[in-house]
């Protein structure tokens, strides 16, 4: 991804924080944690690589639906439900995958807010910066995951489809093709039902590890995280346009991470975040043609994910900006 050189004008000292993510190394101290991260984000490529090439199988559902008849029926099905239920049990492992993916996250990312919220967030910038790379790739995940999982119904569809029948496969005596355990069939449910699965569950990990409360150390490490990526983006940096909306979806995944998990949100008029630059920034990146879906994407983050765009604390102009 090439170097990242980022300058964070924190305090009155006017901090200088370097961050490479392209050559860092983790050092010793991270190394625990980083081992323990890593080995999840070597998965992160395959489960993209699955949602971003689903396709829903409506069109073998209806037809399914429509086919139940006492006729010609194999093992209690008919041919057509028979290939219809085949070809969505295939679907569900793949969905399945989703969930356990989301479970290891659940594991492992305890590890990492823990590591990053026990020092002062310009020195976690500055002296975890291997650590900080890492929470920057999953943010990138989590969004990419999200907004391709929003557009893409046949994901619920087919699940919905699958754990109907699976009661039938049970009358039918079929359950040894059930690979899916029927709790964990209501959890995968209860997860793809969100709109925003990956970030829905980003966000009950942090709350479950602050015990219910607000974790202004780790809020801290995200809005320090969220300028300092702005600021790369507006200091041109970066002659690489692919750094750049790297850069541009680790600050979108900072703020609504921290809208959700911070007692002053991201949006209030007090908050750290230089929000208004921060949306400025997309909007002026997303000027360029071959920019502006991506960027409307992360635009629509705001909009539909973050619970506070819209408070009474919410200065008019920012709400103005996202309209």
């Amino acid at each position: 991804m090439g170097q990242i050189l980022a300058l964070f004008r924190g305090g009155a000292s006017g901090d200088e924080i370097i961050i490479d993510f392209e050559n860092v190394n983790p050092t010793e101290p991270e190394l625990p944690v980083w081992n323990a991260i890593d080995a999840l984000l070597k998965k992160k490529d395959d489960v993209l690589k699955q949602i971003f090439s689903y396709t829903g199988k409506d069109d073998l559902i209806r037809a399914a639906i429509s086919s139940r008849t006492p006729d010609e029926e194999v093992n209690g099905l008919t041919k057509v439900e028979e290939e219809a239920w085949q070809a969505i049990s295939g679907q569900a492992d793949i969905v399945h995958e989703f969930y356990q993916f989301a479970c290891s996250l659940e594991n492992e990312f305890p590890k990492l807010i823990t590591e990053l919220s026990n020092t002062e967030p310009k020195i976690t910038l500055m002296n975890k910066q291997a650590l900080c790379k890492q929470l920057g790739l999953i943010l990138d995940f989590v969004l990419a995951f999200d907004n391709k999982k929003v557009t893409t119904p046949g994901i619920q569809n087919d699940f919905s489809y699958y754990r109907r029948n699976s009661q039938r496969m049970k009358q039918f005596k079929r359950e040894n093709e059930l690979k899916i355990p029927e709790e964990t069939q209501g959890r995968i449910s209860m997860f793809i039902a969100s709109p925003s699965p990956m970030m829905n569950h980003l966000i009950n990990i942090v709350k479950t590890v602050q015990g219910g409360t607000t974790n202004p150390a780790f809020g801290e490490v995200l809005t320090t995280f969220a300028n300092v990526c702005n600021d790369m983006v507006e200091k041109q940096i970066f002659s690489n346009n692919e750094m750049n909306l790297f850069c541009l979806r680790v600050m979108t995944g900072c703020i609504i991470l921290n809208d959700r998990i911070s007692e002053l949100t991201s949006f209030h008029k007090k908050t750290p975040v230089k929000i208004k630059d921060c949306i400025m920034q997309l909007k002026n990146f997303g000027d360029n043609p071959q920019y502006a879906e991506q960027i409307n994407s992360l635009l629509d983050t705001f909009r539909y994910t973050c619970l506070h765009v819209n408070d009474p604390e919410t200065p008019g102009f920012i709400k103005a900006l996202l309209i």
